[in-house]
């Protein structure tokens, strides 16, 4: 499953436009949030991060947040909650406590939590991500941010009709639908959701419409790729399985 992973943190994905022979610190911090880890992978932009830090955080660069932000997601990714908590704490730095990195250093300590603790650390998490969400001056992307954290709170929790009726009202059953990374990874944890509820069927549905609208995040593709494979490996549809899990990198 998806479980409390978002898609900027899949890792070792790459695109024919960005090669790591080619990259620099500077290139891969100006991406945007959600294409630097799934491009590059963990260890590579971890590197990149450290390397812009050093240069350019004294000066006080204008992408220096976006390093320390996308740094503290890669420390996640590599299972270091804590190392990524500081690095999110530092974020305050840059626009006072009420700023737009304020915000995402709470979505990142959130992230954090849910990682360190898992299920025991669910309702702490749960309590940031709807701090985020009660903010309604945030922009659309930074709400969906939040609304995939606190749905995963759900997932991990198991309490999949939850999960479900909070992506709906989200995501699915709003009028101004907003495409980004986020509702592709929403659709993703609609396909936990419903495997965790034993309804294969139904989760197929959701992983399948991840892969058709959001190919264009790498990382939302992978993670509906690698559960369509676990999904078509449970049924015993082994050539599906196989299909995917190619499609998937693995």
């Amino acid at each position: 499953m998806t479980g409390w992973l978002i898609n900027p943190l899949r890792l070792g994905v790459k695109t024919p436009e960005f090669s790591t022979k080619e990259a620099s610190p500077v290139t891969a911090i100006r991406l945007p949030l959600g294409r630097q880890l799934a491009l590059y992978g963990t260890l590579i932009f971890g590197n990149f991060a450290s390397n812009f830090l050093e240069a350019y955080r004294a000066g006080k660069d204008f992408y220096v947040p976006f390093a320390v932000y996308g740094l503290g997601k890669a420390l996640i990714a590599a299972g270091k909650p804590q190392e990524a908590t500081a690095q999110f704490k530092a974020l305050e730095e840059f626009g006072g406590a009420r700023g737009i990195w304020a915000v995402r250093a709470k979505i990142g300590e959130g992230w954090a939590v849910l990682k360190e603790k898992g299920r025991t650390g669910v309702n702490v998490a749960r309590r940031i991500f709807t701090e985020v969400l009660a903010d309604r001056t945030l922009s659309v992307e930074t709400q969906q941010e939040a609304a995939v954290g606190r749905t995963a709170t759900l997932t991990v929790g198991e309490q999949y009709d939850d999960a479900i009726a909070f992506l709906n009202q989200s995501f699915f059953e709003v009028k101004a639908v907003a495409y980004s990374e986020y509702y592709g990874e929403a659709c993703n944890l609609m396909g936990d959701a419903y495997r965790g509820k034993r309804n294969p069927q139904e989760a197929e549905l959701w992983y399948l419409r991840a892969t058709c609208f959001f190919k264009r995040y790498p990382g939302v593709y992978r993670n509906a790729a690698k559960n369509l494979a676990d999904i078509y490996k449970a049924m015993g549809r082994n050539d599906r399985a196989k299909e995917w899990e190619q499609r998937a990198g693995d």
